[in-house]
């Protein structure tokens, strides 16, 4: 597959260009890995995409995890072709804590910019008033539980 492929070298070209495996830089943007490959970005990040599902038959020489949105958006290398596997567990685990904390993030972002500043007196806005409390209860104790298993 050539998105696999492509990124594949990509993702080494930034490796070899920032110092050896072990020691490299392990954020990349969409960007960076886009000028390696002498593509734009626009398809570097579809080949990104399809790089991420293939992930998971491991046909994957790294494995990469999008981190923020947009143009502010990296890639985080979390596992090398030589990585210890100590490593990369936690690495796994950073990532995992941080794609809980950037879920509920958003869904606080929305409550205050668009739930809370929409609701009114009616019956139906206390009724999505009482499930927006008991979700941000929920959430708030799923963060903790993802903290208290995956915390360093």
């Amino acid at each position: 597959m050539i998105a696999v492929t492509e990124v594949d070298y990509a993702v080494q070209d930034h490796l070899n260009a920032n110092g050896n495996a072990d020691t490299a830089l392990t954020y990349v943007t969409a960007d960076d890995l886009a000028s390696y490959a002498n593509v734009s970005r626009a398809q570097m990040s579809t080949w990104l995409q399809q790089y991420r599902l293939e992930q998971r038959t491991g046909r994957t020489r790294f494995i990469i995890a999008a981190e923020g949105y947009g143009r502010a958006a990296y890639w985080r290398i979390i596992r090398l072709p030589h990585n210890d596997p100590a490593k990369c567990a936690q690495l796994r685990r950073e990532h995992a804590r941080y794609a809980v904390h950037d879920a509920v993030d958003r869904f606080f972002k929305d409550k205050f910019c668009e739930i809370d500043p929409a609701l009114r007196t009616t019956v139906t806005d206390r009724q999505i008033a009482a499930v927006r409390a008991n979700v941000e209860h929920q959430l708030n104790g799923l963060v903790a539980f993802v903290d208290s298993v995956l915390a360093p």
